[in-house]
């Protein structure tokens, strides 16, 4: 269609160029006029862009494809590659589309399943790192030695210096494999540093002479001014302990009341102060000191 009218426009600007040439330009008016000559190239050249669209839009492609030219192609920014009709999505952890191939990103290298994974820049061995040009062994991760036989640095309280596995500072090896706290103490056996000299640790409840400490053991018992005795209000038992101090004045089974001493009647002693005696019998009480019938009791007799 477009040969034909480029031909048709070609035969009228010849005949429009012939008769202007040969001044017969008036008997040609009607049948070739400059206005109907621009009015077929105008709408020659609209038939020739129609035509155009009407081909471009004839191209129907699937939802994966896009049209590409006069043909359809995967449509790659949408993450679909292959061959159209076919195309497939490009899935899996770090891949992307290169030339129409779902491939592995840059860096990242086949991972066995489908995906892809970080490739190994590490030149060195296991639990090894480059440092300074050349092969170590891994010491922030816990590896010492010469490369080749890296070693784990294990045991409680250890660290690497140096290359070294070693008991960490104000550490002692324990003869376990393993490393203790020092005893910086410089004094005795339960004893402590005060002043610039041992003293026997008050605190752990030693006392005595440094050299010859001596546990403060008992009942109540405490230390003071480095002497084990029975803690305030506390008398010594007889037993190695302490026992509570009787702070009451007054005689046995008695109190103090009112300033002075009197039987105690709530514990069933009545009379005089100094000769209490046991209110006993049966449906008897005390009342105003003395050991009486309960009420609606009579003696019987029989005490």
């Amino acid at each position: 269609m477009i040969e034909n009218t480029m031909k048709n426009i070609n035969r009228h600007y010849l005949q429009y160029e012939h008769i202007h040439q040969n001044g017969n330009l008036d008997s040609h008016l009607t049948r070739i006029h400059p206005k109907h000559t621009f009015a077929v190239l105008l709408s020659s050249l609209i038939l020739i862009m129609g035509c155009g669209d009407g081909d471009k839009d004839s191209i129907t492609c699937n939802a994966e494809e896009v049209v590409s030219g006069e043909s359809c192609i995967c449509d790659n920014t949408s993450g679909y590659y292959g061959d159209a009709g076919s195309c497939t999505k490009c899935e899996g952890s770090n891949k992307v589309i290169k030339e129409n191939q779902c491939i592995c990103a840059d860096n990242y290298e086949d991972d066995g399943n489908g995906g892809c994974k970080a490739k190994d820049t590490n030149k060195c061995g296991e639990n090894e790192i480059e440092s300074g040009g050349k092969c170590v062994c891994d010491n922030t991760n816990g590896y010492y030695g010469v490369p080749g036989s890296c070693v784990k640095c294990e045991g409680s309280n250890k660290v690497i210096k140096e290359n070294q596995c070693i008991c960490a500072d104000n550490y002692e090896d324990d003869g376990n494999g393993g490393c203790k706290a020092k005893n910086t103490n410089k004094c005795g056996e339960n004893e402590i540093e005060s002043g610039g000299k041992c003293i026997c640790n008050e605190s752990n409840n030693y006392y005595g002479e440094p050299g010859n400490c001596t546990k403060c053991e008992g009942s109540n018992m405490v230390i003071k001014e480095n002497q084990c005795i029975c803690a305030d209000n506390y008398e010594d038992d007889g037993n190695g302990g302490c026992k509570a101090k009787n702070t009451n004045k007054c005689g046995e089974n008695e109190i103090e009341s009112g300033g002075k001493c009197v039987c105690d009647n709530s514990n069933n002693y009545y009379g005089d102060p100094g000769s209490c005696a046991k209110c006993e019998g049966s449906n008897k009480v005390i009342k105003e000191n003395q050991c009486i019938c309960a009420d609606n009791y009579e003696d019987d007799g029989n005490g």
